[in-house]
């Protein structure tokens, strides 16, 4: 799981360039935030520890061993 805010203002352009300003809460605001990290280029790996990060990496190794054998 990937630590969200539960209340966000976010500003931006629409694509005719005019500004805007969105709050949000819940759900949206954790959608918002994923969507932002997308455009970040953002992975969710990105958000992880580097434990964790580690033992996916080890664990996804493993699962390629198996497939190949």
């Amino acid at each position: 799981e990937v630590p969200r805010m539960e209340r966000v203002r976010m500003a931006g352009q629409d694509l005719s360039g005019r500004r805007f300003e969105v709050e949000a809460r819940g759900l949206l605001a954790i959608a918002l935030q994923h969507e932002l990290d997308h455009l970040d280029g953002r992975l969710i790996i990105d958000r992880v520890s580097s434990i964790k990060r580690e033992l996916y990496r080890r664990r996804r190794l493993r699962e390629a061993a198996r497939a190949l054998a």
